[in-house]
């Protein structure tokens, strides 16, 4: 399995490079069969090792290995969900990824850099769109809207047809889960591929206005005990 690995890591290293989204298995998936390389790739921050999904005919996990591609391991596997989209945290310590039930929602974990320490953050009423650690790698911003609400879209194909998702907002919560905020108040539509700027000032979003994709830019202002948000560019 880890030599299969290797020899599709090493001629897909360029499209690795480039986040690709892959919907759940399902009979209309083409990659319900596929095996190779998933969704995203992450660096540690020393730059000595990489995690990433990977499908074994049509089965997605979390990998890792060294940054040339060497000692492949297969570092966490769910028998019913699809892995996604892996994230190193600043301290490398920790890691994020998302899974995909067969419903379409996707839920938020974290676990220890080896993929051990596996736990649950955020609410359980609610589909993730998209992660990021926050830069003290303690807390984790996530773009997320009601549970039940996309698997309706998805269980009827939805949610790839430019159905309208005007749900989606900015939370933050605490590694602990003993705090989970929401930032945001209907912000914006389909909102995905959340980053945060090195020093944590700033988050960048992209959004679908039903036309074109869109990048913004959100700024911190603290306010008490609370942080809210407002767009400073877009």
């Amino acid at each position: 399995m880890d030599s299969i690995i290797e020899i599709s890591f090493s001629r897909c290293a360029c499209q690795m490079i480039s986040a690709v989204n892959y919907h759940v298995i399902r009979d209309d998936d083409p990659y319900r069969h596929f095996t190779g390389v998933g969704d995203s790739i992450s660096i540690s921050p020393d730059d000595q090792t990489i995690i990433f999904s990977y499908y074994v005919n049509g089965k997605q996990s979390i990998y890792k290995a060294d940054i040339d591609g060497k000692n492949v391991s297969r570092i966490v596997v769910s028998k019913d969900e699809q892995l996604q989209r892996p994230v190193f945290a600043n301290d490398g310590k920790h890691m994020l990824y998302l899974a995909k039930s067969a419903n379409g929602v996707n839920e938020l974990y974290v676990a220890d850099e080896n993929g051990r320490e596996v736990k649950k953050v955020g609410p359980a009423d609610m589909h993730v769109a998209a992660a990021a650690f926050a830069p003290d790698s303690k807390q984790t911003y996530y773009v997320g809207m009601d549970a039940k609400a996309y698997s309706k879209l998805y269980e009827t194909g939805a949610e790839n047809e430019g159905a309208p998702q005007e749900d989606f907002d900015i939370y933050v919560v605490a590694l602990d889960g003993g705090h989970n905020e929401r930032l945001t108040t209907r912000h914006g539509f389909a909102l995905s591929d959340l980053q945060v700027s090195t020093d944590g000032k700033l988050l960048y979003y992209s959004s679908f206005n039903g036309e074109k994709q869109e990048v913004h830019v959100l700024e911190p202002f603290p306010v008490g005990q609370c942080s809210v948000f407002s767009i400073c560019k877009s």
